[in-house]
């Protein structure tokens, strides 16, 4: 299996690539279905140059409606209250002043519990079949438990993936969201994770320009093997915790989803 690893690190190095690279390889001849202009429905944007803009400029539509819908359950984590023995407080301590203990005040500090990390992968791959609406759906689904976990404390880093073969080629694209000490960005992180044209446009257009040979006229096949794509996320060298496709997420609630994560 013939393995191309593309990995971005940022939203902006990913539009770079994609604006200073032509399609190449299978697709230097084809018609270019991440250009295409006559299926909004499918695509969720008229265009490239529009699905791109909210890459870059942030899906101010989208954040407004998952905002309704962020998990409000979690609590945020706060510093731990510690009581203790002191020469100094605000009450004493009545035992001790009377056996003549020294530490005969009770005092508190304020202790900073440590914050887990958690890394997540997202295979946006979709079929064809898939309504944009299911698409939206079931990634609003995981955004929220992601905004749950950060809510509660819990870091998170947050990377957006499309794994996908044709006979023997296999593409390994990824493009980090969110690091774990990045602060929680709704406008910014959603239309990677959430909007059908990441997938539609800027996925299949890395796809046009990874120099495949093979015939990738359907875009290839999803890998939804939980195998591989642990491994094509180690070929990549990101995390491998926690790698979910819609194909997992689709049908279930944000407590099913939260569960799923290690």
């Amino acid at each position: 299996m013939k393995n191309i690893n593309l990995k971005f690190k940022s939203l902006g190095a990913l539009s770079s690539y994609i604006a200073n690279n032509s399609a190449c390889g299978f697709f230097s001849d084809q018609v270019l279905a991440s250009e295409m202009t006559n299926n909004v429905k499918f695509y969720g944007s008229k265009n490239f140059e529009a699905a791109n803009n909210m890459m870059l400029q942030g899906w101010s539509e989208g954040a407004a409606r998952v905002q309704k819908y962020m998990n409000a359950g979690a609590t945020a984590t706060a510093p731990k209250r510690v009581i203790y023995n002191s020469v100094v407080g605000f009450a004493p301590n009545v035992p001790n002043y009377l056996s003549g203990n020294p530490l005969n005040m009770i005092n508190q500090k304020r202790v900073k519990t440590p914050k887990k990390v958690v890394s997540i992968v997202y295979n946006c791959a979709v079929g064809y079949d898939i309504k944009a609406a299911n698409i939206e759906k079931a990634a609003a689904a995981l955004f929220n438990v992601v905004s749950g976990l950060e809510a509660s404390g819990v870091r998170v880093e947050l990377w957006c993936a499309n794994f996908s073969y044709k006979d023997d080629e296999q593409i390994n694209f990824a493009l980090k969201i969110k690091s774990a000490g990045q602060p929680f960005n709704l406008l910014k992180m959603i239309y990677p994770i959430v909007h059908p044209s990441f997938n539609r446009r800027h996925c299949f257009a890395v796809t046009e320009r990874a120099g495949v040979e093979n015939d990738w006229g359907e875009y290839g096949q999803i890998l939804l093997s939980v195998d591989k794509s642990i491994k094509a996320c180690q070929a990549l060298r990101i995390p491998s915790d926690n790698v979910f496709s819609y194909y997992d997420l689709t049908g279930k609630t944000e407590s099913e989803i939260a569960k799923m994560i290690k």
